[in-house]
């Protein structure tokens, strides 16, 4: 138990979300194609120390990012920060953004549109803690159009930092110990025999946590869970062409959208975002669908889980007469 709670307390690694990733433990934003190192510091509070995203105390931030792409240097590059009003949390997406009906009026910081060779940097005070979503937007010197990187992040939270999994971790192996040496079936033996109806909601609790824990997908069946949307306009399967998912491994999924009575919604924009609730970091990807294979059938590629545990895709669906999101969870 030493040695779990010490491998646990040593891995300090900040997850991220959004349109920054994890990285061989660098934080890396993507914007488009073009990628950057991003660091933010708040040096009067906390000198040197880097974070990732989350600012877990209030005051002056420094904003950094080191170009790992050229074509940084020659872009014209501008930097929002607004309050998170989109109801979304870490999910919230470019299109969510671009929904908000007072842009301005939600933002709290912005630099207008510079070229800025070698990198790039900007400083906002947080005089408040909040939820806040970073828009990083360049518009490169040979592009038609800009691109954008979204990222959602809070000031002033610290979190619960690894005791949840140090506390989980504790009790697995407890468990684990306790049916080794047989006490756990012998108190599950004299529950019984005393409370009958106690052991039954132990059974049924120990069913379900293991039914919701190995909810992976029934790939290629009839049997595919059915993924209802927030609003309920509409239901989704997914089926991933790796059976079973794999880790780091970067594959296609095959989603099919229908109305709640079945019938195929063929002419649907598909964006997709995600990542572990548990972890507060987004998909290590991009991925995009790119094809529509007929009778309401999405082709999604660019798909990557980089770690094990419960990870949520989000799939937002737009027919242009309606707009829902539907989540769909599961277990690595």
């Amino acid at each position: 138990m030493a040695l779990c709670l010490f491998l646990f307390a040593g891995e300090q690694t900040a997850f991220a979300h959004g349109g920054v990733v994890l990285d061989e433990d660098l934080c890396v934003i993507n914007i488009g194609y073009l990628q950057a190192h991003f660091k933010i510091f708040v040096p009067r509070e906390r000198e040197r120390q880097e974070f990732c995203e989350d600012i877990p105390l209030t005051g002056e931030s420094v904003f950094v990012m080191e170009y790992l792409h050229a074509g940084l240097s020659e872009a014209s590059i501008d930097f929002r920060v607004i309050r998170n009003v989109t109801g979304l949390g870490r999910y919230a997406a470019w299109d969510d953004v671009a929904q908000i009906d007072d842009l301005d009026g939600a933002t709290v910081f912005y630099h207008p549109p510079a070229v800025v060779p070698g990198g790039y940097s900007v400083v906002h005070r947080f005089d408040e803690p909040g939820e806040f979503i970073g828009v990083v937007t360049a518009m490169p010197a040979d592009a038609d159009e800009p691109y954008t990187a979204v990222f959602p992040f809070r000031v002033g939270f610290t979190g619960f930092g690894i005791w949840p999994l140090i506390l989980v971790a504790i009790v697995l192996l407890q468990l684990h110990l306790w049916h080794a040496s047989g006490r756990l079936r012998r108190w599950l033996g004299r529950l019984n025999s005393t409370h009958p109806g106690a052991f039954a909601g132990v059974v049924c609790a120990i069913l379900l946590a293991s039914e919701s824990h190995g909810n992976q997908f029934l790939s290629g069946s009839e049997a595919s869970p059915w993924f209802i949307s927030r609003a309920e306009h509409f239901r989704v399967s997914a089926d991933p062409e790796l059976e079973p998912l794999a880790i780091n491994t970067i594959h296609r999924w095959v989603v099919e959208v229908q109305t709640l009575d079945g019938t195929p919604v063929v002419s649907a924009e598909i964006g997709i975002r995600g990542g572990m609730p548990a972890h507060d970091h987004g998909l290590p990807t991009l991925p995009a669908a790119t094809e529509h294979l007929g009778n309401g059938r999405y082709l999604i590629e660019g798909m990557r889980f980089h770690m094990a545990g419960n990870w949520e895709v989000v799939l937002s669906i737009d027919t242009g007469a309606q707009r829902d999101e539907v989540v769909i969870s599961l277990e690595l």
